[in-house]
């Protein structure tokens, strides 16, 4: 499935200055381009609120289906309210759902073939609304609304278009309950007028084959300097809203002496506009006249650092060295030496958006000045980062430029409070003091007790003295119907602002009134029974159908922490009946007589497992109602990850015990649950999925995986072993030591991509110039990054080879498979905060799935942070997972990592582990394979010295190696294990079988990590990242020769 890319841009903003935008659409290889066939934009502003509707329909023209992701940024002071799209011919509304189970849903819904829609709030005030699906030779609507307070003192609508040819455009705006006709400002978008119609006034465009690149901006003529809005609720509270201009008296401050100039040369800054910023910088330095400036440049890693002095307001010389600057890499705050900055003020042109870490507050106590003319940017973040120090944000996109001089040359202004009687006036936002500009005016809003007169005062000033005050009374009568959310929408500013903001509150009062922010987002379903399996509750019209549908929902009892860890050792159990089976030839025979204390670490000797539970074979057939046979169907034991797959005849083989039930899933049919008793004959049989009149265009699909899965019958090929597990320190050394003798031979790395031809052929020092000029044609592909970055690498040009590769965070805000590849990659290289903050990040957008987890306690390993990697393995064993995102075995592997950790480390807290989890079973040789992106299928397969390959239809090899199941869907792992290695080489090979995603948001990449001793004190990794180009490639790691 293809990704179709629409770069959405529309600004509403008091600033006509803006950066060049992308276009309005990107398809990835060879498609046909979707064309926008209709646009319809409907504005409607009532006083200063301004309400903005972008209904959009798109045309597929070819024969695949396709997800789309549209991806905009929004100005500081607007927000999305409203998200749409057609379902049946319909447009359904969005419902406001918690951001974890919003991704959730629409991946699961996704792999149901229906219609689901998403809208995020990511990094910043940028937004993605990811669309599934476009049909082959069909159309998809979709809509976005979003919401802003114009200036108070002069407001200014302003709407900026970037969608290119449109077939059908319309364009209406409303300015409601208005006595002074809008003035028109710049209007190169359309050519119409304002005309009166009742108490408003009414400008509209219809047009055909249509150009829609342009400006529209008007200005709406004020005729209060301060007004009032309230909205009746049936509570007994009422919502109120005042605005008022702001007569400040600004006083110039005093010059600094030396000033520090930090400039973000990061990729995504080269897009903003530097001339403006450059504009500003020079008149400052003018104002100074006489200065010291400390300047230094950054992205990825720091870049330069100078000393200049201004004479006579002279900036000649730091204008130049600003514009040599090549501005490539991903952004990074810690790269800046704060303790080495010694300057009065501090001048940060940067957007806010760091992307390798994220700093709570500037590690220096001098006042500063963050400025951004980038339209992708953390207003919020910016402001905290900036007001903490005694300064200001800058957004010279939305700042008259004379306001923005105004800003660095004169004290700040506050609002500091107001004074009201709170027996009648019960909320009040913004509710701590707030810088604010005077050209904007200042607004606030609250709730006041039902039918009661109020009087607000509120106090603005300086240094905390208040110079004016603005006596403002709230009248009984109601006036306005969208109050509420401006309330909500203040409230939630002020809850954010709060370092020390519970998530949980603003996640429910989101839902409550309807609110997209970092933590929730607007999804759409197709079908009732989707809105009720994830119980979120649907838009107003299915309301009835899904509480009655609720109702009759089975009460799902949550599982205590008992029976989880009992299932979790039902898998584990299979490894230790393994382990213990294995050939007697290994130089650590029983360990020493040992005191409670050395049993304490581990509790369970494989003595008290009972290995012939396992050989209860169930073997059988899966088909559909039509007789037909599902090869591929996954079967998994309920409540466990024990799993397997159907073969190309459709034939399956799993070890479970009488009374299990059997959970059998396959694209396009219902899932069946069957229960294994004496009645069960061992076939299946699959009901086909309710497909809607949208669902049947399937022609868009790779081939599902066949394959002959002759292993999904294991036999043990091992013999008996009655080795205890209760290993002390000392078996643990004389382990280590008898199995160290061994070297890892990777495969060298080669690429053949025309650009890393291009570079190959370049003379060393004029490869990174050559990488820049490529950049202007390959630059938009993910690919290109970690191809190129890996290649400097392989050339030992390190520091380029890093700052390559971080462009990977700069691409895409929160896409977690970009993140995933860029984390491992600094994993391998030694990076580990770096690897550890991507990691972070993934887990916050992606914690319902365990591999994120996962990922991040092996990153604290590495980096030595054994309590945390032990603390969150625990708790991925101890918490009952989706079964959709936990394959087969996977806490099986988190046990071995787990226990590998407790063996090799003495200084651990162990009290809140369970002790009948902590079993040690060290192995000479693992081998794991992940990778990066869902609904793809990768093979480990390890060829032994005797010839013998454990792959996925061999999992048990004659010299005791162990594969865990395929997993054909999720992420992996795939974990190799050999206890005792026979001398000689192992060759470790990936087979890309298939990848069956809806999407390519970037490279498929994979991650394999070689360990060798391992649970033991001289355990060894080494991992590898690849890049996978077509399904059916082999992928040669490398090799581990054993003496």
């Amino acid at each position: 499935m293809k990704t179709v890319t629409i770069c959405l841009f529309a600004i509403l903003t008091s600033s006509a200055i803006l950066a060049q935008q992308p276009g309005i659409l990107q398809i990835l290889n060879e498609e046909a381009e979707i064309r926008l066939e209709s646009l319809e934009i409907e504005i409607v502003v009532i006083g200063n609120i301004a309400r903005t509707t972008a209904k959009m329909t798109f045309y597929n023209p070819n024969d695949r289906v396709l997800e789309g992701e549209l991806r905009f940024p929004l100005a500081d002071n607007q927000n999305v309210y409203r998200f749409a799209m057609d379902v049946n011919g319909k447009l359904r509304e969005g419902v406001v759902v918690e951001k974890n189970l919003g991704q959730k849903a629409f991946e699961g819904v996704v792999r149901q073939i229906i219609d689901p829609g998403l809208l995020e709030k990511t990094t910043g005030n940028n937004y993605k609304a990811r669309v599934y699906p476009i049909p082959a030779k069909g159309r998809k609507s979709v809509l976005i609304g979003y919401e802003e307070e114009l200036n108070t003192k002069l407001p200014v609508y302003q709407f900026v278009s970037s969608f290119g040819t449109v077939e059908n455009f319309r364009i209406r705006v409303e300015v409601s309950n208005q006595e002074l006709s809008p003035n028109l400002l710049n209007n190169d978008l359309v050519n119409f007028q304002f005309e009166k119609w009742r108490s408003s006034y009414i400008a509209e465009k219809k047009l055909h084959n249509f150009l829609a690149d342009g400006i529209l901006s008007f200005e709406i003529p004020a005729t209060d300097s301060e007004r009032v809005f309230r909205e009746a609720s049936t509570n007994g509270e009422d919502y109120f809203y005042l605005l008022t201009d702001i007569e400040s008296i600004n006083k110039e401050k005093p010059k600094p002496a030396s000033i520090a100039v930090l400039w973000d040369a990061s990729k995504s800054l080269f897009d903003r506009n530097i001339e403006l910023e450059l504009e500003l910088l020079q008149n400052y330095l003018e104002h100074l006249s006489e200065v010291k400036v400390h300047f230094l440049s950054f992205s990825n890693q720091l870049h330069q650092t100078k000393e200049l002095e201004i004479v006579n307001g002279k900036s000649d010389r730091l204008l130049k060295e600003i514009k040599k600057i090549t501005y490539d890499g991903g952004t990074s705050y810690s790269s800046i030496p704060f303790s080495t900055v010694n300057a009065d003020e501090i001048l940060f042109f940067t957007d806010g958006l760091p992307n390798l870490d994220k700093l709570i507050h500037l590690p220096i106590s001098k006042p500063t000045y963050i400025i951004s003319s980038s339209t992708s940017n953390d207003a919020n973040y910016s402001k905290n980062l900036a007001e903490k120090n005694g300064g200001s944000f800058i957004n010279l996109l939305s700042t008259p430029y004379s306001e923005a001089f105004k800003i660095l040359t004169t004290t700040p202004h506050y609002f500091l409070g107001a004074e009201y009687d709170s027996l009648f006036i019960k909320e009040l936002y913004p509710n701590t003091p707030t810088l604010i500009q005077e050209y904007q005016g200042f607004s606030v809003a609250g709730l006041i007790q039902s039918g009661i007169e109020g009087k607000v005062t509120l106090n603005f000033g300086s240094g905390g003295n208040i110079t004016e005050r603005k006596e403002i009374i709230i009248s009984r009568s109601s006036n306005n119907s969208g109050v509420k959310r401006l309330w909500a929408n203040k409230k939630i500013t002020a809850q954010l602002s709060n370092p020390d903001h519970k998530k949980e509150e603003i996640i429910a009062f989101a839902k409550e009134h309807q609110i997209i922010t970092q933590y929730t987002s607007l999804i759409v379903l197709d079908r009732i029974e989707d809105y009720v399996r994830y119980e979120i509750e649907p838009p107003g019209e299915l309301k009835a159908e899904y509480e009655e549908l609720l109702s009759k929902k089975p009460e799902e009892i949550p599982l205590s922490k008992k029976k989880i860890i009992e299932r979790a050792l039902q898998d584990f159990d299979q490894s230790i009946s393994w382990w213990k089976q294995e050939k007697k030839d290994s130089k650590t025979e029983s360990p020493p007589n040992r005191t409670v204390s050395d049993q304490s670490r581990f509790r369970r000797s494989v003595e008290t497992i009972d290995t012939t539970i396992f050989n209860q074979t169930v073997t059988g057939r899966i088909i559909d109602t039509d007789g037909e046979v599902v090869p591929g169907a996954n079967i998994v034991i309920k409540g466990t990850s024990v799993g397997t797959s159907s073969n190309e005849n459709g034939f399956y083989g799993i070890n479970a015990r009488p009374n299990d039930y059997l959970v059998v899933t396959f694209i396009g049919y219902q899932t069946k649950e069957v229960l294994v008793n004496d009645t069960f004959n061992g076939e299946i049989i699959l009901d086909f999925g309710v497909v809607s009149s949208n669902e049947l265009v399937v022609s868009g699909y790779s081939p599902i995986a066949r394959r002959e899965l002759t292993g999904s019958i294991v036999e043990a090929r091992v013999a008996s072993e009655t080795t205890d597990l209760y290993l002390d320190r000392d078996s643990i050394e004389e382990y280590s030591e008898a199995n160290s003798s061994l070297s890892i031979i990777t495969e060298s790395w080669n690429e053949n991509e025309p650009y890393i031809e291009a570079l190959k052929k370049t003379s060393k020092k004029n490869r990174y110039r050559e990488y820049l000029s490529l950049r202007e044609n390959y630059g938009s592909a993910p690919s290109f990054y970690l191809s190129v970055g890996t290649f400097f690498l392989e050339e030992n040009e390190t520091e380029i080879g890093l700052k390559v590769l971080s462009n990977l965070a700069e691409l895409n805000i929160e896409n977690h498979e970009l993140l995933k590849t860029l984390a491992n990659k600094y994993q391998e290289l030694g990076e580990f905060e770096k690897s550890i903050f991507l990691l972070k990040k993934i887990l916050n957008i992606r914690s319902f799935e365990p591999q994120s987890k996962r990922d991040l306690a092996l990153a604290y390993e590495a980096n030595k942070e054994y309590q945390k990697a032990v603390d969150l393995l625990y708790e991925i064993i101890t918490h009952d997972w989706d079964m959709a995102t936990t394959p087969p075995q996977f806490k099986t592997t988190v046990l071995h990592e787990m226990n590998s950790i407790i063996a090799r480390i003495d200084t651990l807290d162990l009290s809140e582990i369970d002790l009948e989890l902590i079993v040690h079973l060290p192995v000479d040789i693992r081998i794991i394979l992940t990778w990066n992106v869902m609904d793809t299928d990768l093979d480990l397969w390890v060829t032994e010295p005797n010839g013998e390959k454990c792959s996925y239809n061999n999992l048990l090899t004659k010299l005791g190696g162990k594969l865990t199941y395929d997993n054909t869907s999720g992420y992996g792992p795939e974990e190799y294990l050999l206890k005792k290695a026979s001398p000689g080489e192992y060759k470790v090979e990936v087979d890309f079988f298939d990848d069956r995603v809806q999407k390519v948001s970037g490279p498929i990449s994979l991650q394999v990590a070689i360990y060798t001793n391992y649970g033991s004190k001289n355990q060894q990794v080494k991992k590898f990242t690849r890049q996978l180009k077509e399904p059916k490639d082999i992928i040669e790691i490398g090799s581990i020769v054993w003496e």
